[in-house]
């Protein structure tokens, strides 16, 4: 199978190009984790595989608590489901604090100054409180716990991996914080080991396929050793493919798929792209600076054509306007014309502003 099908299969899969959920919450269980670091970019990236939602739609799937967002998935923010996330936690937690111990240590971080920041975190947040960042760590400077540097950061990724909180509602443009189980209460899902990873693995293959077990491995924050302990307890339903010598997995129940003329605007963090650790089939090289070259962490919003990233692009709002500025790799096709406008529309009815192209 050639490098387009691979790509046409991973946006049906990914629910980019087709579309077989009608809410919010549905979008995000089928991601399994849907990165949530830019909080904007986010609810697009779930808007754009759910026709029709708005801004206001994603907002109020968070408000309603169907979607939740955790650290989780490699120390970083994600949207995950209720029912997934103590399971999920349960996987990854101890394999992440691990890879942060040096970054711990380099900042005078031990067990006992976790469990003391997780137990003041405990009580400042009881009885259904929500507090900002800058009000734990205020809390944490009285009680004469270290909040320099990355020390708040990390005592807050501690509290979410060991499931004591989660974010909670925006005051004003302020970020919460609440705990966990009374945010969405403990249901009955805890999962063995081996449970879980079958089931990450298969519902990632699914979700993301065609994709290779290092692919699964990087984006899951797995050993390669746990990566193919999940993928051979699920392989029976999945399918495979080889193309250029490297073995592609992907739902055994797809249909054929023909190529289409749609352009996309993702996100800079979607998981189109984050999802893989070898991106090349979407991305040719030459061009990959030109979505990372910032070198600030933030990763530019993509134009996808065919599958592949084309160009890129950014948005201003001006009043009850969006400027849609675009940078092409090369110029496009006349008849690609009417596809990227369709895409700004798109766009435009998220946001609620009208998408002016510059």
């Amino acid at each position: 199978m050639p490098a387009i099908p691979f790509l046409q299969y991973r946006l049906y899969n990914q629910q980019i190009s087709h579309h077989n959920f009608t809410t919010p919450a549905e979008v995000v269980s089928h991601m399994i984790a849907l990165q949530a670091q830019d909080f904007a970019g986010a609810k697009w990236s779930i808007a754009l595989r759910l026709p029709g939602a708005t801004d206001a739609s994603i907002e109020q799937a968070i408000a309603d608590r169907s979607i939740i967002r955790i650290t989780t998935l490699r120390g970083t923010l994600h949207y995950v489901s209720p029912d997934d996330i103590r399971w999920m936690q349960d996987l990854i937690s101890e394999r992440i604090m691990k890879s942060f111990a040096g970054n711990f240590k380099r900042d005078g971080l031990d067990k006992t100054l976790f469990t003391k920041g997780r137990k003041l975190i405990a009580e400042l947040l009881k009885d259904g409180k929500q507090l900002t960042r800058l009000e734990i760590k205020a809390a944490m400077e009285k009680k004469k716990l270290p909040v320099t540097g990355n020390c708040i950061n990390y005592q807050l990724y501690y509290a979410c991996l060991t499931k004591l909180i989660c974010l909670g509602p925006r005051r004003n443009k302020e970020f919460t914080y609440t705990l966990l189980d009374e945010w969405v209460p403990r249901k009955e899902n805890k999962l063995l080991r081996e449970e879980a990873l079958a089931v990450l693995a298969k519902r990632y293959f699914e979700s993301r396929g065609p994709a290779t077990v290092n692919d699964f491995a990087n984006w899951a924050g797995l050993t390669i050793a746990d990566a193919k302990q999940g993928l051979s307890s699920v392989s029976g339903t999945l399918i495979s493919e080889t193309y250029n010598a490297v073995t592609y997995w992907m739902s055994n129940q797809l249909p054929a798929i023909k190529p289409s003329s749609a352009i996309y605007l993702l996100p800079g963090f979607d998981e189109y792209l984050l999802s893989y650790k070898d991106r090349s089939l979407a991305l040719d090289a030459q061009y990959a600076k030109e979505i990372t070259g910032t070198g600030n962490g933030i990763l530019s919003g993509t134009i996808i054509s065919n599958g592949r990233v084309s160009g890129t692009w950014k948005r201003t709002f001006v009043k009850d306007t969006v400027e849609i500025e675009k940078k092409h790799f090369t110029p496009p096709a006349a008849s690609k014309k009417a596809p990227f406008t369709t895409a700004v529309k798109q766009f435009g009815q998220f946001t609620g502003c009208k998408p002016i192209i510059i």
